[in-house]
This record gives C-alpha cells, structure tokens and sequence, in this order.
C-alpha cells in the first residue's frame, strides 16, 4: 500500500502542479501510465517496485492505469454536462484507486468490484462537495453537474457570488445551498449500505475502507452543520473526531 500510495501521491502532484505548463505535466503522465506495465524512459522511483507489486498481488494494470486517466482528466475537462460524467470521472479519481486497493488488502478476484466502485463514487462526491469553493477560486474547476445546475438556477456567476459572499463573512444565496444539499445526498446515497455488496467472506479484507465510509460521512455532517458553506476553507475533521470515530468504528464496525 505505501508503494501504490506513493505512485497516487506522485501522480497527484503532477496534476496539481500549476507552475507547469499543462502540456508537460500531460506526457509526464502519459510516462507515468506507460510504466504501469512495462520499464519507461523518465518514471517515477517507485515505477518498477509499483510493477510488481500489482504482479504479486495480481491487480489489474487497466485499473492503475485509470488513476493517471483520472489526473489526465482534470487537466482537460473543468466542467461535467451530466451525472453520467460526472460518475465516470470518479471511478477513474477514486474507485480504480480502491479495485487496486483491494486485491492488495486480500480480495483476490473480482466479487468486491461493485462495492469498490459505490463506495469510490460516494468517497469522491464527498471531496467534491467540500472543495467546491476552492476548486472554483483556485483552479476553475466546477465538478457538479451542468444539468443539475441549470434545473437549480445556478449558472457560474453564481459561484463567483457565492465566493465573494464568503468574504464578506456572508452564506451563499439559497440556490447555491440548494444545490449543495441535493448533491449531499447523492453523496449519502452512494456511501449507504454499501456494505451489503461486501461478500461476508471478504469482510476481514475491507475494514479501512468501511472506515474510510465513516470518516466522510462525518465529514457530510459537518459540511451540513456548516450549512452548506464550502467557500469559507475545507471542511476537516480535527485529531480528537478521527480518534472518536476509530473508536466507534471499532466497537461498532460502523
């Protein structure tokens, strides 16, 4: 995991790096998935012990492969016109992430796929929703969907508003809340229940990420509490809610 982490933190970084031109950061990445499966000119250090780590633990290469699409996408793409989109960008950013994480945790075929993707789709929503403000403020970038927006009345100058307010020490307008809480539920949507796509047999494999699952629900209470304002700076959760919440979660298992 410390080996596939650190190929996701690599990736990542390049994505986010906006001190470099878009085109370069683009065939850096391009290097980067070609290494997924074989030696390439300019990889990363942890390329070759990435390799074999997907050999030892027979992950499937397309699905690390998807995680460089998913940066490569957020170099290209800055809006979704549907949910559709929207969905398939976050398989590629979060759910390959957890296909890849699981053959590693133990779950050596393909019967925890559908609770990976769930799960990495609802994980997603939820970073989405928290960084709406700074994604817009810092990288232009507006995630929720077109459509949605358009059947809520808020058109792009309403982000721009909703930052502006946020300085003022003022909440977005209510279409912005709106909009936010419908897609606070999607996000609930996603995370709930997920479980019951766990094969009882995997259930020793995925305590981390039902962990995870609990983690960022707490984190869409918070947001909620806050009443939907996400212009004001990410939403966390402090080191004594963390501790609280592995504590619950492991008398619990929720």
């Amino acid at each position: 995991m410390k080996v596939f982490y650190a190929f996701c933190r690599i990736v990542d970084d390049v994505a986010d790096d906006l001190r470099t031109p878009v085109e370069e950061r683009r065939e850096i990445l391009l290097i980067h998935r070609r290494s997924v499966r074989e030696e390439t000119v300019g990889e990363s250090p942890v390329a070759a012990l990435l390799r074999q780590v997907v050999s030892d633990y027979r992950a499937r290469p397309e699905d690390v492969e998807a995680v460089v699409d998913g940066m490569l996408t957020d170099l290209e793409i800055k809006r979704f016109p549907d949910f559709s989109a929207l969905e398939h960008y976050c398989h590629l950013a979060a759910s390959a992430v957890g296909l890849v994480s699981l053959r590693i945790f133990g779950c050596c075929d393909d019967s925890c796929d559908e609770f990976a993707r769930r799960l990495g789709v609802g994980l997603q929503l939820v970073n989405i929703l928290r960084d709406v403000g700074e994604d817009y403020a810092e990288r232009g970038r507006i995630y929720l969907p077109e459509d949605v927006r358009g059947k809520m009345g808020c058109d792009e100058r309403l982000f721009a508003e909703s930052v502006e307010r946020a300085m003022r020490g003022e909440s977005p307008p209510p279409e912005m809340v709106a909009l936010l809480a419908s897609e606070a539920q999607r996000a609930r949507d996603y995370l709930c229940g997920v479980e019951q796509l766990m094969p009882s047999r995997c259930a020793g494999f995925l305590k981390a990420p039902l962990l995870m699952r609990a983690v960022y629900s707490r984190l869409l209470d918070k947001i909620e509490k806050r009443e939907f304002n996400v212009f004001v700076g990410r939403c966390r959760l402090d080191r004594w809610e963390k501790l609280a919440l592995l504590l619950r979660f492991l008398i619990t298992g929720r």
